[in-house]
């Protein structure tokens, strides 16, 4: 409809205005000099007279000079507001097709909801992930120490009366494994919300993280002080963080690792993770860097990474303050 009809009856009546503009201008502004080629009898009518007679009478100029000054004058208004007129006329096609072919408040709306459905989508495929990792981890770790621990007490309680001895050993041995599955449990906690966050905020937590890397780990706090951070905001940062250093530590060959917190674009929370080590990482459906990227977008960021082949590698995450 606007490409066959509306911008072909707009586009003539433009062309038309402003080819009539411009000839207008340009005659008035040679009219001096091309009529004097004009043949005799061009002092039959003047618009000189015209305008004499209208709002002079008993005025009678020279009616060639007159009408020199006249054509004169209206062609130098022509030619000056001829810029005026152009733009017009552009703008005028502008509006129309603004007006025709522009983004509506509908599709606005149909796209934000869209946008709010991946998120959606991405955050419940993120908590799903996370879920069955946690029973995975908890089922291989501290459930089959807690198990081992429960045979060992069992054991020990019937060798009690009859070999004591054996009965200590045993005990002892369950303490062990006590310990080793209150460590796990810990270690798992650590991953979520860790007391330290808590009770120091996000920095005091991701030194505490450096600290624990098998990797040497450098924390650069970029932030603004004062800054106030949500809790959420910072449980999250603590995951990606921690993450972050996991996969590297474990798949990037690196002897070193920078971490810095900052605030990136527009404002939101940005974790930053550069390593010197091989390089080449890329986001695979099923993997570490995937299921952050999916936690990330449920949060409303998203997930930056670069990583040439021999390195360096830079993992940007950025979370939204709102």
């Amino acid at each position: 409809m606007h490409g066959l009809v509306v911008n072909f009856a707009v586009g003539l009546f433009t062309w038309i205005l402003s080819f009539t503009w411009t000839v207008v201008a340009l005659s008035g502004l040679s009219y001096w000099f091309y009529s004097r080629f004009i043949p005799t009898g061009r002092g039959d009518w003047h618009v000189s007279d015209w305008i004499a007679r209208t709002f002079a009478p008993g005025w009678t100029p020279d009616p060639v000079l007159a009408d020199d000054l006249v054509y004169l004058a209206i062609g130098v208004i022509f030619a000056v507001t001829l810029p005026f007129i152009t733009r017009g006329m552009t703008m005028l096609h502008y509006v129309v097709a603004v007006g025709m072919l522009g983004r509506f408040r509908i599709a606005e709306l149909q796209g934000e909801v869209a946008d709010l459905s991946a998120s959606r989508t991405a955050a419940v495929s993120a908590e799903g992930t996370a879920l069955r990792r946690l029973e995975r981890d908890i089922h291989d770790g501290p459930q089959q120490r807690l198990v081992r621990l429960q045979m060992d007490l069992a054991a020990a309680e019937r060798q009690l009366a009859s070999d004591p001895d054996a009965a200590r050993t045993l005990i002892s041995e369950a303490r062990d494994q006590s310990r080793e599955a209150l460590e796990e449990l810990r270690a798992l906690s650590r991953g979520f919300a860790p007391p330290i966050l808590l009770d120091r905020g996000l920095i005091a937590a991701l030194d505490s993280l450096a600290v624990r890397s098998p990797v040497p780990v450098t924390l650069v706090n970029a932030l603004p002080t004062p800054v106030l951070l949500p809790q959420e905001i910072e449980r999250n940062a603590y995951f990606v963080a921690s993450e972050l250093l996991t996969n590297v530590a474990k798949h990037a060959s690196a002897t070193s690792i920078a971490l810095r917190v900052g605030l990136g674009d527009g404002g939101g929370l940005e974790i930053s993770v550069t390593d010197d080590g091989r390089g080449g990482a890329t986001v695979v459906a099923g993997h570490g860097l995937a299921g952050l990227e999916e936690r990330l977008r449920g949060l409303g960021g998203h997930l930056v990474l670069k990583s040439p082949d021999g390195g360096p590698t830079v993992v940007s995450a950025l979370l939204p303050l709102s």
